[in-house]
């Protein structure tokens, strides 16, 4: 229960935890141990937020590598693909 409060606040604040020094270590912990569902929200919140990540991507293109990683290990290989084209004009989150 406590671990979906983390990930509700996580999705909430996704644009400024993602680009914080701190924070992205946070959403990657986050991200590495969701479920398919949680999963599904947070890349939904990268891109949405995409353009802010963009922005600041020192730490949020960590975020991106580790919400990929997480999506194929958990055969949601859709997901990443949908992630990735959503990335293609913003080529600074697609590097790590």
């Amino acid at each position: 229960i406590e671990k979906e409060r983390i990930f509700r606040s996580v999705v909430l604040h996704f644009a400024t935890v993602a680009r914080d020094e701190f924070g992205h270590h946070v959403v990657k912990k986050c991200v590495q141990i969701a479920s398919s569902t949680w999963l599904a929200c947070f890349t939904e919140a990268f891109i949405k937020h995409k353009v802010e990540l963009a922005a600041e991507p020192k730490y949020s293109k960590w975020v991106r590598r580790a919400l990929a990683d997480s999506l194929s290990k958990n055969g949601l290989s859709s997901l990443v693909v949908k992630l990735n084209d959503s990335l293609s004009s913003l080529p600074m989150l697609l590097s790590y």
